[in-house]
């Protein structure tokens, strides 16, 4: 793949989909893959393997930040890195740019394996890491900050703060939103969300009919 926009690729449609932490685009993305059996792959996870003992994302962590966030079991301390990370743009910035390259080569190398139908493709800092030339069509999973505060507070037992914080560290979710080709609104009944990921389904199914991904 290239820095450009993948459309050429005949009949293959790589969607990306992104959006503010606490926004729902797991649940939006397990949706959406599964309405047409579609793949899904999510870059999270992608990092999680790195990160495994053993792995090179890992070796490279310890290579530039020694045993910082590694525990007694020579594990990677999520909690102790994500808080780090939080709160510390600098240390933010240094370790993207250790995990970020590995996270594309492994993503480029599942998307290989792909044969032609459309892909969902996971990517919570798509904006921020560039990654917008890997994929065909950018989704962005939009929420009112406080149902992702609400959210956050919920998933991983944050105060009000550490959830403001957490999303402050992150692109501004109405700047993700006008620089995506679609939108979906995920502040309200999951009912009307998955309307609104149906209708979405439906155009992907028109676009690979094209070929080209690109058509509005």
């Amino acid at each position: 793949m290239t820095g450009e926009r993948r459309g050429d690729m005949a009949r293959k449609l790589v969607v990306g989909l992104t959006g503010g932490i606490g926004a729902g685009k797991s649940r939006v993305g397990r949706y959406l893959a599964r309405l047409h059996s579609w793949p899904r792959i999510d870059v999270d996870d992608l990092c999680r393997q790195l990160v495994e003992p053993g792995q090179e994302g890992l070796t490279a962590l310890r290579a530039g930040f020694g045993d910082r966030f590694v525990d007694d079991r020579g594990r990677l301390d999520r909690p102790a890195l994500r808080q780090a990370l939080f709160a510390d743009p600098e240390l933010r910035a240094r370790v993207e740019a250790v995990l970020h390259p590995l996270a594309r080569t492994a993503l480029r190398r599942e998307l290989d394996r792909l044969a032609r139908g459309v892909a969902v493709v996971e990517v919570p800092l798509l904006f921020e890491a560039g990654w917008q030339g890997e994929v065909d069509r950018v989704v962005t999973v939009w929420a009112r900050p406080r149902i992702q505060r609400q959210r956050l507070a919920a998933r991983d037992s944050l105060n009000g703060d550490q959830c403001c914080q957490a999303i402050a560290a992150q692109m501004d979710p109405q700047a993700k939103a006008r620089a995506a080709d679609h939108v979906i609104d995920n502040s309200g009944p999951w009912a009307d969300t998955c309307l609104q990921i149906r209708h979405l389904a439906r155009f992907f199914l028109a676009q690979l009919q094209v070929g080209d991904g690109k058509n509005p």
